[in-house]
C-alpha cells in the first residue's frame, strides 16, 4: 500500500508552554514524526515555540485566525493533504460499547468513550476523500454519547466540521474570512465547490476550547461573536441560520441542504 503523505498544521498563539502537554502529546502517542508537524504561530513567538518544541517545524502564522488559516494554505502546495488541529487537544475519542473510559483531570470522563487511533483517522479520511471526491473530512463537534449514540457511519452531506481537528486537500481558492467561525465557513465553502463534506460521526475530540491563556479565549467578545453571526447569515443565507441557545454568545447552525 502506498504511503500517504500528509502534514499536521497546528494553529497556536501564546501556548508554547502548554502545547507539549496537549496536542503534541497526542501526536507523539500515535508516533507522528516531527518532520510532519508544523506549528503556525505569531512571528514574535517563533523562537519561544522552537525552544519549547525542539525538532518541530515552527512557521509564521500571523496574529489572527484569518491570517493563520491563510498562512497554512499558502505554505503548503496545491493538493497537499493537511490535517489541521488546534493546540489544546487532549484526546481523540470514539464512542465505545465497552466500559473503558479516559481519565481527564483525574476524573473518569467523558463516559463511554475509548481512544481512537489518529493514524487510522488520517488514512480513512484520505481514502474517503478520494473515493467521494469530497476533499475535506471532520469529526463530531461534541463528546456526547446521547447525541452520538446512533451515529456509527460517516455522512457526506453538508455538516459542521469543527476546527479542533479536520483533514483536507489544500485548495488555494478556498479562503475563510470569519474571525471566529471559520470552521463553519470552511465547511460551507468546500460543500459549495465540491457538493459534499465527510464527517466521522462516531469520532470526537476532547479539548480545552476557549479555556486558559492564549488562543481565541483572549479575543472572544460578545460584540465580536454577535457581529460574526450577522456577517455569516448575510454572506451565506442559504446555508446559515441563527441557532437558539441560552448562552451568552449568539450562535449559528447550518441549514440542511436538499
Amino acid at each position: 500500500m502506498e504511503q500517504i503523505k500528509y502534514s499536521i498544521a497546528i494553529r497556536s498563539k501564546g501556548r508554547y508552554k502548554t502545547i507539549n502537554d496537549k496536542t503534541i502529546k497526542l501526536l507523539k502517542k500515535w508516533d507522528i514524526l516531527n518532520e510532519n508537524i508544523y506549528i503556525f504561530c505569531p512571528v514574535n513567538e517563533i523562537e519561544l515555540y522552537q525552544e519549547n518544541c525542539p525538532g518541530i517545524n515552527v512557521v509564521d502564522g500571523g496574529n489572527s485566525i484569518v491570517e493563520c488559516n491563510n498562512c497554512i494554505i499558502d505554505y503548503f502546495d496545491e493538493g497537499d493533504y493537511i490535517i489541521q488541529t488546534d493546540d489544546d487537544i487532549h484526546f481523540l475519542l470514539e464512542l465505545g460499547t465497552d466500559n473503558n473510559r479516559i481519565k481527564v483531570n483525574n476524573k473518569l470522563r467523558p463516559k463511554n468513550f475509548i481512544d481512537y487511533n489518529l493514524n487510522k483517522l488520517i488514512n480513512n479520511g484520505y481514502r474517503l476523500m478520494i473515493e467521494k471526491n469530497a476533499p475535506i473530512w471532520g469529526t463530531y463537534p461534541v463528546c456526547n454519547d446521547f447525541y452520538m449514540n446512533d451515529l456509527t457511519t460517516p455522512t457526506f452531506d453538508l455538516k459542521f466540521l469543527i476546527g479542533r481537528i479536520f483533514g483536507f486537500l489544500n485548495d488555494k481558492s478556498i479562503r475563510t474570512t470569519s474571525k471566529v467561525r471559520d470552521d463553519y465557513e470552511k465547511s460551507i465553502l468546500y460543500y459549495i465547490k465540491y457538493g459534499s463534506t465527510i464527517r466521522f460521526n462516531h469520532i470526537s475530540v476532547y479539548a480545552d476550547t476557549y479555556v486558559g491563556k492564549g488562543g481565541l479565549a483572549e479575543q472572544r467578545t460578545i460584540d465580536m461573536m454577535s457581529n460574526d453571526v450577522e456577517e455569516m447569515i448575510n454572506k451565506y443565507p442559504e446555508y446559515v441560520a441563527e441557532k437558539k441557545n441560552k448562552g451568552r454568545y449568539r450562535e449559528i447552525r447550518l441549514i440542511k441542504q436538499k
